[in-house]
């Protein structure tokens, strides 16, 4: 990863795009936060579970830190089944080969592709929040 450096607009419309595939493909909703966070990267990803209220409907969320080398995947209660802990490990896996040679978007977007080829397809149930959340500051 490059601590500091943040997405071009390409490279975000790339993330989003493999966001908006795997929650069409899924019906999962997909999230991910790009930025610092306060403390424990994996304690502020459930918190962000809680707080954009995603442990009610089938979601993951992905948590990118770079500043700490750092992310984590979370998965609501509602889309653990479709999504084990050995294909999280696997996407963890592709994303961190990516996030080691400095491709963060390549990184992110091979994880969510990834998570939704083990999710497997699926009608969409959830509301629709943003692709990528980024850090204001």
């Amino acid at each position: 990863m490059v601590p500091g450096k943040p997405l071009t607009k390409r490279q975000r419309a790339r993330v989003a795009r493999a966001v908006r595939h795997a929650e069409e493909w899924t019906g999962l909703e997909f999230c991910v936060y790009l930025g610092p966070v306060d403390g424990d990267p994996r304690a502020q990803a459930e918190t962000m579970m809680d707080d954009l209220g995603l442990r009610e409907d089938p979601a993951v969320l992905l948590v990118v830190v770079p500043e700490a080398r750092r992310f984590e995947i979370v998965t609501s209660p509602a889309a653990d089944e479709r999504v084990p802990a050995h294909a999280a490990q696997l996407a963890a896996l592709a994303m961190s080969a990516s996030f080691g040679v400095g491709d963060i978007a390549g990184g992110i977007a091979e994880g969510v592709r990834l998570l939704a080829d083990a999710a497997g397809r699926g009608a969409r149930t959830g509301r629709d929040l943003p692709d990528v959340l980024h850090h204001a500051g």
